[in-house]
């Protein structure tokens, strides 16, 4: 005869020690299985997190870029004042009102003298007089021998330079440009008001400059100096201080990395079980 199936009694369960074969244990991929826990298989201890990267050439790179440019803003401020000095006339008088350091030829007309030349580059005979009185004018156009024996005139000053210090104050009055390098001889004549030759109470200078391109380029030169310094100088100091900021925020982050930030102790973990 058939025996019904006999099931086993509500509450009794195998003998401990006996389980399901293996591969019939319930789990996660078993339907019916609601799945881990929320909050991963370990809720009192989530899983750390991938730390942020604490090490790497950047701070230095910046660093080194920002300190690159700021020297470039240095050059060019040195570049600035070196052009500024070229083209203003600052060498023409001393502090005491004589002739400056940029004189190369400087007395009372009339007068004959020498001065050395260099190819392609323009001269001032400048007319000094006491602050507040007129510069008088020269009775003829100065006359110039160059090195090799030819025979010129200095023309009309192009531009209008003044210089004033030392209680003197000096006019250009005429200008040169020398063809070839070496000893010019300039012959310069009286003022037009004879009492002054000789007296003391006039002068000559002959110093660099007195040409318009000169001047311009020189004035451009100045300003593309001074803006672009600027321009460096703000956008290196910038990058410098970036670098010196982000090394000192890797620095503490690396840190609290290697130290823990937790009350564990550990990077990551949770506060300990209470036991």
């Amino acid at each position: 005869m058939t025996q019904p199936p006999q099931h086993q009694p509500y509450g009794q369960h195998q003998p401990y020690g006996q389980h399901q074969p293996y591969g019939q244990q319930p789990g996660w991929s078993q339907p019916g299985y609601p799945g881990p826990p929320p909050g991963g298989p370990h809720p009192g201890y989530p899983m750390p997190s991938r730390p942020r990267p604490t090490r790497g050439p950047l701070p230095m790179t910046l660093g080194i870029i920002g300190g690159v440019l700021l020297l470039g803003a240095v050059v060019l401020f040195v570049l600035a004042v070196t052009v500024f000095r070229s083209t203003v006339p600052l060498g023409v008088l001393d502090s005491d009102g004589g002739p400056g350091a940029d004189a190369l030829i400087s007395g009372d007309p009339p007068l004959m003298a020498e001065a050395q030349l260099e190819a392609g580059e323009s001269y001032m005979l400048y007319v000094v007089r006491p602050t507040g009185a007129s510069a008088p004018g020269l009775s003829e156009t100065p006359e110039v021998v160059s090195p090799s024996g030819e025979r010129g005139s200095m023309r009309w000053a192009e531009i209008s330079s003044t210089a004033t210090q030392g209680g003197s104050s000096a006019v250009g009055v005429n200008s040169y440009s020398a063809e070839e390098s070496g000893l010019h001889e300039f012959s310069i004549s009286g003022f037009t008001d004879p009492a002054l030759d000789g007296s003391g109470e006039a002068f000559v200078v002959l110093a660099p400059g007195g040409d318009f391109a000169g001047l311009a380029s020189g004035v451009f030169g100045v300003l593309g100096a001074v803006f672009g310094g600027i321009a460096l100088g703000t956008i290196g100091l910038g990058l410098l201080i970036a670098g010196i900021v982000v090394g000192v925020v890797r620095r503490r982050r690396r840190r609290e990395q290697e130290g823990g930030t937790g009350p564990g102790g550990l990077l990551g973990q949770g506060p300990r079980p209470a036991w």
